[in-house]
C-alpha cells in the first residue's frame, strides 16, 4: 500500500469543506478495503433486510411488511450482515469482508449510539481470534500512520476478562461460576441485584458496567479484552475449561469499537443456541422469525470481527459524539 499517496489525499481534504466528513469516510473505506484485499479478503454485498434473522434475545429489530399479489410477508431490517455473510462462508469457504448499514431498534440514543449505523465485518477462514487481533492491530497501524494518529499506531494492550475483573473489582470469575456466588460477590461490592432470578450474564453485566467499563485503561492505546465468560450467549467456541469463550472486544477512549469470535461451527451447538434464544424471544412476546436454516450449513473454521465503523471514525478524528460522524444524524 502506498502510504504517502493516502497521506497526501487526507491532508488535501479541507476541514471547512462541506463534504469533509463524506470525504474522510470515503477515504477511510478505501484504505481499509485495499488493506483487506491485500490480505486476501474478498468484498461481498448482502441484503439489509430479510424475512428471518439470527435469534438474539438482547437485540430489538425494526420490522416492515412486503406486499405482493400472493401474500404479505413480515421482513426485518438486519442488525448486522452476519446472517448472509455466513451463508457465503459456507458456500465459498474464503475470507470475506463487507461494509453494511445495520439497524437496531430500542437502541439507546446517545453520544456513542445510533439506531442506524455502518458496520465493517471481516471473516478470516481457517484462522482463529488471535489472527484477527493481529490483522486488526495492523490495520489500525496503517490508518494511524496515514491519519497521523500515534495512539492507533501503538500496539494493542491485551488482558483477559478474568484478570481485568480481578484487577478492578478484586473478584475471581473462576470461583464465581454459580449464579448465586456471583450475585453474592457483586452485592458485597455495593451493587444491588434487583431480581435474584436474573441470569448470570445479566448479573455480570451489572458488575462490568459498574466497576470495569468506566475504569478501563484505554486512553493511550486500544485495549483488547479476551476470554469473555461462556455464560454470555453468542455463536462462539468455548475454551477447554468451558468457563470462557474464544472472544475478544476492543475498547479505545472508553468506547467499544470491535467484537471478535472464533466462530462456532458445530451444528448441534449452533442449533442449541438458536433454540434457547428463540425460546427467550417468544417468552418476551416479540414478533420475530428465527432463521434455523443457518444451523444446517457447513461453516468452515473461521474468526469474525464486527467493527463499528462510525465509532472507529470517532476515535480516528478525535470526536466525542457520533452525530459528528454520521451525516444527517439528526434525521434519524
Amino acid at each position: 500500500m502506498d502510504i504517502k499517496f493516502f497521506e497526501d489525499k487526507f491532508f488535501a481534504i479541507q476541514k471547512n469543506d462541506a463534504l469533509y466528513i463524506h470525504k474522510v469516510r470515503s477515504l477511510t473505506r478505501q484504505i481499509i478495503s485495499l488493506f483487506l484485499e491485500e490480505k486476501k479478503y474478498t468484498e461481498v454485498d448482502t441484503p439489509i433486510f430479510s424475512h428471518t434473522a439470527i435469534p438474539e434475545e438482547t437485540i430489538e429489530l425494526y420490522s416492515t411488511k412486503r406486499h405482493s399479489f400472493l401474500k404479505n410477508d413480515m421482513f426485518y431490517l438486519l442488525p448486522s450482515p452476519e446472517l448472509y455473510m455466513k451463508r457465503i462462508l459456507s458456500e465459498c469457504k474464503e475470507s470475506i469482508y463487507q461494509f453494511s448499514k445495520c439497524f437496531r431498534n430500542s437502541e439507546q440514543i446517545g453520544k456513542e449510539h445510533s439506531p442506524e449505523f455502518t458496520m465493517l465485518e471481516y471473516y478470516a477462514v481457517n484462522q482463529n481470534e488471535e489472527y484477527s487481533a493481529k490483522i486488526t492491530e495492523e490495520m489500525f497501524g496503517v490508518l494511524g500512520t496515514i491519519f497521523h494518529s500515534s495512539k492507533l499506531v501503538t500496539p494493542f494492550k491485551k488482558i483477559s476478562m478474568r484478570n481485568i475483573v480481578m484487577e478492578l473489582s478484586g473478584l475471581d470469575l473462576d470461583k464465581l461460576q454459580k449464579k448465586s456466588d456471583l450475585q453474592k460477590a457483586i452485592e458485597s461490592l455495593g451493587i444491588s441485584i434487583g431480581d435474584k432470578k436474573e441470569s448470570w450474564a445479566d448479573s455480570f453485566n451489572r458488575l462490568f458496567v459498574s466497576k470495569i467499563e468506566n475504569n478501563l485503561n484505554d486512553k493511550d492505546a486500544p485495549l483488547l479484552i479476551y476470554d469473555y465468560p461462556s455464560q454470555i450467549e453468542c455463536l462462539c467456541e468455548n475454551s477447554k475449561n468451558g468457563f470462557y469463550k474464544k472472544r475478544w472486544e476492543l475498547y479505545f477512549n472508553g468506547i467499544e469499537i470491535a467484537n471478535c469470535y472464533r466462530e462456532e461451527t458445530n451444528r448441534d451447538a449452533i442449533l442449541s443456541y438458536f433454540e434457547r434464544e428463540d425460546k427467550a424471544i417468544k417468552k418476551k412476546d416479540k414478533n420475530f422469525k428465527s432463521d434455523f436454516d443457518l444451523a444446517s450449513f457447513s461453516l468452515p473454521p473461521s474468526s469474525g470481527v464486527a467493527l463499528g465503523f462510525d465509532r472507529f471514525l470517532m476515535v480516528l478524528l478525535k470526536k466525542y459524539d457520533i452525530k459528528d460522524i454520521i451525516p444527517y444524524y439528526n434525521a434519524l
